[in-house]
């Protein structure tokens, strides 16, 4: 699903199209006919073959078996997930060796994965004084969430993890609260969680702003989001790796930090001096 996104810029009009329905429909338009796809994008079905082979496949049987395995991904559990370990009967120093070699490469392919105008514009939003921050994730990922709050909460104060206020309130009783000032970041990978998608659906419908960062089978909310930052979760021991989401973080912030003025940085040594139990 990224690579569609990732790929746009040079296709051709028509191809872009196809690009868009498929985006559009979250692939779902891929499950039909070659002629069903070429109605739904207002293309030729040349023009859909051309797009498939682009995208590096001999034809759209193959494309369509490819979409089949991506749906199949998306919805695969980590209980599902044990069956694809590839790392087991090793001794610790060539565990360690395979792990090196996969993780580097895990990382790369999030690195391509990433467009820069899509996370310059995400660090933009972040360190924009006229809006206030809301960031939320789902079971999992809602510790992705309380480190990006804690991390951006050293630069501003308006950064709040959804769900998670001295009230006790729950994140759908936040919403009255999100508006157009708003950016919203949410993070969903898969299974992909209902009531985040939901949350932040209603969100963007209040005028909220959203990035999500989210794997590279896509949530659900890219659908409606200003900015998609997918990384690769994929890791050889049979269980989803969220390293990358915490590389993200830190990429994030550190671009923001770049960026910042002083009245930044004054807030970081004010919160340093109410600091308590810490060696001088």
């Amino acid at each position: 699903m990224w690579r569609l996104r990732q790929d746009a810029a040079g296709m051709t009009r028509s191809e872009r199209r196809v690009a868009r329905t498929l985006l559009r429909t979250n692939l779902r338009a891929a499950r039909g006919t070659l002629a069903t796809l070429a109605g739904e994008a207002d293309v030729s079905a040349p023009s859909v073959l051309r797009f498939i082979s682009r995208l590096g496949f001999e034809g759209f049987s193959a494309f369509q078996q490819a979409v089949e395995n991506e749906f199949a991904q998306r919805i695969s559990s980590p209980a599902m997930q044990l069956s694809s370990r590839t790392m087991t009967g090793m001794d610790a120093s060539a565990f360690l060796s395979e792990a090196h070699r996969q993780v580097v490469a895990s990382i790369d392919a999030t690195f391509e994965a990433i467009s820069a105008k899509d996370f310059d514009r995400a660090a933009g939003l972040l360190r924009n004084p006229k809006r206030n921050i809301y960031i939320l994730g789902g079971r999992f990922s809602r510790l992705f969430a309380e480190y990006l709050t804690w991390r951006l909460y050293q630069l501003r104060i308006d950064v709040r993890s959804a769900g998670a206020t001295s009230l006790v309130l729950t994140k759908e009783e936040e919403l009255p609260e999100i508006g157009r000032s708003t950016i919203l970041v949410a993070f969903d990978f898969r299974r992909y969680q209902t009531d985040v998608i939901e949350f932040a659906r209603t969100a963007v419908e209040q005028g909220a702003l959203l990035i999500v960062i989210t794997d590279t089978w896509m949530s659900p909310m890219v659908d409606f989001a200003s900015v998609v930052l997918p990384v690769h979760i994929e890791a050889p021991w049979g269980q989803d790796s969220f390293a990358n989401g915490a590389m993200l973080i830190e990429l994030l912030f550190g671009r923001v930090l770049s960026e910042c003025d002083d009245d930044a940085f004054s807030r970081m040594r004010v919160l340093e001096g109410h600091q308590r139990g810490m060696l001088d």
